[in-house]
């Protein structure tokens, strides 16, 4: 035996370790080290080419690029005032001042017009019909009543016409029928008017949707642009909150299979011997197929994955120990880097709620731990819901 050289050996073993375990240990970093920033990017590079091509073409026609961005300025703009100011001073004075929207119509000259008509139609029927009793002349002018006239007017042109011409009766109806289209085109502008004034508010409204759906998307698009793109592996409020969902989920998963779990049924065995009596003696022969293993002993998984404690509290072993520190760290780790996406008054509440988990507040079983996680569930409302589909920051 080279005593020596073993000695020497043993030495060059010390000395070197630390570089074996540091190689070993950078090796199996590698293989859970994340892809590099442009592999987690690469849809980037496909649109470097177009923005590279554009960027290349406004540098070299400066006129073309001002007279397209002239265009697009003009037709945003055009939209914003028919679609968000001009609504909005009208929602605004609809609420907040005493400002009517300005009529089509005058009312003041509908009214006139239907006097005038009114005057002129008993003026007419008293010549015209001189025995007619002015209550009845009066109420026919008072309706309007222009039956009469339509039949003395198809009279006048059918039969003597130059003559009813010449005496005026003839352009006398004419003004009369003129006078009743008049006070009639008056009358259907004040109705569109009220129309106008009773539907004009959902009209307002319902022209603001489309500026509010573009705003959205804009938003949605350049907020998912800026996480895709920008640095920091900054993320936004629905991933930073679906992450934090899957942690306590696994939490839940492995406490769930570790809370009193049945013993496991006795092992299968395959290709065991029977024996089998033949002609007065015993033989052996194979067993075809899987049978239960009725002589090994039953193996608890209290045993195997969990701890029995003498008041006959169920605890985790090591390695769920280790599992659950990891996730723990884990969820820390989002909830300190992302502190902003949560409110103020859950950060302390979901710090103690970590540590009841570690069990740094004192021992917990596995029932307290899901116990704290079942409380979690039904306090924090990120978890509960699936995600905020309109959130804008």
């Amino acid at each position: 035996m080279d005593a020596k050289g073993m000695k020497e050996e043993v030495k060059w073993l010390e000395g070197n370790m630390p570089r074996f375990m540091g190689q070993q240990m950078e090796r199996r970093y590698l293989r859970l080290k994340g892809l590099n920033y442009w592999r987690r990017r690469w849809y980037c590079l496909l649109f470097l080419p177009f923005v590279v091509g554009g960027v290349y073409r406004c540098c070299r026609n400066e006129e073309w690029f001002r007279g397209v961005m002239g265009r697009v300025f003009t037709k945003v703009g055009k939209l914003w005032v028919e679609h968000v100011v001009e609504p909005g001073v009208y929602i605004y004075n609809e609420f907040f001042t005493s400002k009517i929207r300005d009529k089509i119509t005058d009312k003041a000259a509908l009214l006139e017009t239907r006097s005038a008509l009114t005057r002129m139609l008993k003026g007419w029927f008293k010549d015209q019909y001189p025995d007619m009793s002015s209550i009845k002349i009066n109420k026919m002018a008072e309706n309007m009543d222009v039956g009469l006239i339509e039949k003395e007017f198809e009279k006048g042109v059918t039969t003597n016409t130059m003559r009813n011409v010449l005496t005026g009766d003839i352009v006398r109806m004419c003004l009369i029928e003129m006078q009743f289209l008049k006070k009639e085109l008056l009358t259907a502008m004040d109705a569109m008017d009220d129309l106008m004034e009773a539907n004009e508010f959902n009209l307002r409204v319902s022209s603001m949707v489309p500026a509010f759906i573009g705003m959205y998307s804009l938003s949605w698009f350049f907020k998912k642009v800026y996480y895709s793109v920008g640095p920091g592996g900054r993320q936004s409020r629905e991933v930073v909150y679906e992450s934090f969902r899957n942690i306590v989920l696994d939490i839940e998963r492995l406490l769930v299979m570790r809370d009193d779990p049945p013993p496991t049924p006795a092992s299968l065995q395959v290709g065991k011997w029977k024996e089998r009596v033949r002609s007065g003696s015993i033989e052996k022969e194979p067993m075809v197929g899987l049978s239960f293993d009725d002589e090994g002993e039953h193996q608890d998984p209290n045993k195997l994955n969990s701890t029995t404690t003498n008041n006959g509290t169920i605890t985790l072993n090591e390695n769920d120990w280790g599992m659950v520190i990891l996730l723990l760290h884990e969820a820390r780790t989002i909830l300190e880097t992302n502190k902003r996406r949560f409110a103020r008054s859950e950060l302390p509440s979901l710090r103690e709620d970590l540590a009841e988990i570690a069990g740094e507040r004192g021992p917990v079983s596995v029932k307290q731990q899901l116990q704290i996680v079942k409380r979690m569930s039904r306090t924090y409302n990120f978890l509960r819901e699936i995600g905020d589909e309109f959130d804008f920051f």
